[in-house]
């Protein structure tokens, strides 16, 4: 999942269709901005009520991809609904939000306790994908060092490097995002 993730923060010329699995035409609005803050609100609330975890994901995946592009409309009450949204009890939801809230960067700063708290949560499970390496990223595109967790076996868990501007890979970072040079 961490090379999807990679490819919707790098690449956006790709369609959500292509990553969101049960996307329907007519089920979400072309963009987002033609609505407005509110339109956040409102997919905020579908997703906390949607009873399909596969369709809440597919919601929020379409939320973030919404907000790849131009996301200087966003406000600072969007930024918080979508913090709200890291609490969300599928992993699935909270990878795509720390997509949308890295995808904001910057400005998204308010998010960052949230944040910190989900990679908490998830940093040393041992799946294939979860979204620890979204929030590792979305961390690091809002301008943070991502926090240094100590798993239960003593371990910590890989940092994502975010590539240097020239497009090449950054050097692996240690634990608490310390380049290893």
């Amino acid at each position: 999942m961490i090379v999807i993730v990679g490819t919707l923060l790098f690449a956006p010329m790709l369609a959500p269709d292509f990553l969101c699995s049960q996307a329907m035409d007519g089920v979400f609005p072309p963009a987002l901005v033609a609505e407005g803050p509110s339109r956040i609100r409102r997919e905020a609330e579908q997703i906390r009520r949607e009873t399909s975890d596969a369709n809440r994901t597919d919601r929020a995946c379409v939320l973030s991809f919404n907000l790849n592009s131009d996301n200087s409309w966003v406000t600072d009450k969007d930024i918080s609904i979508l913090a709200d949204l890291m609490e969300d009890h599928d992993d699935g939801v909270r990878l795509w939000i720390a997509a949308a809230l890295g995808n904001i960067g910057p400005r998204a700063r308010a998010a960052v306790p949230a944040l910190e708290k989900a990679y908490r949560r998830i940093a040393c499970v041992q799946l294939n994908a979860t979204s620890a390496g979204a929030i590792q990223v979305a961390l690091q595109r809002i301008g943070v060092k991502v926090p240094e967790v100590r798993c239960p076996d003593g371990s910590y868990p890989d940092i994502v490097p975010l590539p240097t501007p020239d497009g090449q890979p950054a050097p692996p970072l240690l634990p608490g995002g310390s380049p290893a040079y």
